[in-house]
């Protein structure tokens, strides 16, 4: 995912676009979470909530973000969502 995240962020973020007698920059956001042997989700469901999440992260952080889903554990055996952010 991020061999296609990286080249989109970095071409909202150089892109202007010219209205009418405005330069116009678009910004992007991007969070995404991925199912496979790294990363299991117990469900479909879960992983578009993980996805969710971590857009909402990347939304947070500012424009021009790209991160990926990450569960880290708490020392009281909990599970936490995090994001990992790559792009700046």
């Amino acid at each position: 995912m991020r061999a296609i995240c990286d080249p989109m962020v970095a071409a909202f973020r150089e892109t202007r676009h010219d209205i009418g007698d405005r330069m116009v920059a678009v910004t992007l956001s991007v969070g995404f979470a991925t199912h496979g042997a790294e990363r299991a989700f117990a469900s479909a469901d879960r992983l578009l909530e993980a996805a969710g999440e971590t857009i909402h992260s990347a939304k947070l952080e500012g424009p021009n973000r790209a991160i990926e889903y990450e569960q880290r554990a708490q020392p009281n055996g909990a599970v936490r969502a995090a994001a990992t952010r790559f792009v700046p």
